[in-house]
């Protein structure tokens, strides 16, 4: 791992006092930003190449566009007289100016390029408090109040975190699957201001970074871990979510035959599809049980299969009611998985005077706040 300990509070996040880290160390997390045949990207200023080991096989005082290709298993780098083959996997480009370009962004840190599966892998390389500035203004409107953007860059440290994995070749990806990240590009005054304000501050539970799960809107009421995924986090668990409860967000999604009877097809075998209902719901009011029929039968769903499968037929929220079978009409309230924080309800504390503290608390309660250390 690349950090030795969770420095953590006793106490509980309602009533925690926050003691800001200093001289915080580089906590180097890995993005991946793009993975094809081949990578440009340009090298502000003075800039070196440097082999995993760290040595240095070329440098420039001038900016300059590189081109990396996969050659058999190669770094290829193209050149005026043809393209030179590192005979390593993987290089690192490092600018003086501390960022590099690719494409119409700019981000922060070090360029790795690695020869994978006949294509190369652009993986930005960075300490993770610059990460997070790049985050925070893609996963929430930094418009909005500044006790939730701090609440948002928390909990995306967090994340960003518990997922490193030096066994792999990156931590994260930049896109929803993983946390939207968009370099410095995307970095925003107040973003900045939350990330600053927050520096070093990590969600833990047991010794351990919490799984920080987060959506936009939960429909009223947020759901547990155990009735989305399956897998039981005490601190994840359904709670009434004030912010989505005056106005919460309804949509409609009506499914083509073709795509119902598609969609239906990887998760039951029934033959022609006619007809699903829910049969049973959860605490937090989305459907822990439906009957799916079909020609050639009926089987009952039960679980984590039941958000897969809505999904998958384009519900925008775990929080669905089947209201027509024939066209299938689904309808629902929220925007997202609905686990963890609220987005729309961390808005809505903050606009009550909660500070960021109080509005964790509430979305992961038992969690503890504190600094993380590196090694």
């Amino acid at each position: 791992m690349w950090f030795r300990a969770f420095i953590l509070a006793c106490l509980a996040l309602l009533s925690v006092v926050v003691a800001q880290p200093r001289n915080a160390n580089v906590l180097l997390i890995r993005i991946l930003l793009e993975q094809q045949s081949k990578i440009s990207l340009l090298l502000p200023g003075s800039h070196a190449a440097l082999y995993a080991d760290g040595t240095t096989f070329s440098s420039s005082d001038t900016a300059l566009e590189w081109r990396i290709s996969n050659l058999a298993g190669d770094i290829g780098i193209e050149a005026a007289s043809g393209i030179f083959d590192t005979g390593k996997d993987r290089i690192i480009l490092q600018s003086n100016a501390g960022y590099f370009q690719f494409g119409n962004k700019l981000y922060r840190g070090a360029a790795m390029l690695l020869a994978r599966d006949g294509q190369v892998m652009l993986v930005n390389a960075l300490d993770v408090e610059e990460y997070v500035r790049g985050v925070i203004p893609l996963e929430m409107p930094t418009n909005w109040h500044e006790e939730a953007l701090k609440a948002q860059a928390v909990i995306a440290r967090t994340y960003a975190i518990a997922n490193l994995n030096s066994k792999a070749d990156y931590d994260l990806c930049d896109t929803e699957r993983c946390q939207v990240y968009g370099g410095a590009t995307a970095e925003t005054p107040r973003g900045d201001a939350a990330a600053a304000s927050t520096r070093g501050l990590i969600l833990s539970y047991a010794g351990r970074p919490a799984r920080t799960y987060f959506h936009a809107e939960s429909g009223g009421y947020t759901a547990s871990s155990r009735e989305i995924w399956g897998g039981d986090l005490p601190y994840l668990l359904a709670r009434p979510d004030p912010g989505g409860v005056s106005s919460p967000t309804a949509w409609r999604v009506t499914v083509s035959p073709a795509t119902a009877q598609s969609v239906v097809s990887r998760f039951v075998n029934v033959g022609q599809f006619r007809s699903m209902r829910v049969l049973d719901r959860t605490e937090s009011n989305r459907p822990s049980a439906m009957e799916i029929v079909g020609s050639a039968g009926t089987v009952r769903l039960t679980g984590t299969r039941i958000y897969n499968l809505a999904r998958a037929l384009g519900a925008k929220s775990s929080m669905i009611d089947v209201v027509s079978s024939n066209p299938l009409i689904i309808e629902g309230y929220g925007n997202g998985h609905g686990v963890g924080l609220s987005q729309y309800g961390a808005r809505y504390f903050a606009a009550q005077g909660y500070g960021y503290t109080q509005i964790l608390g509430y979305y992961y309660p038992g969690v503890g706040i504190g600094a993380y250390a590196v090694q």
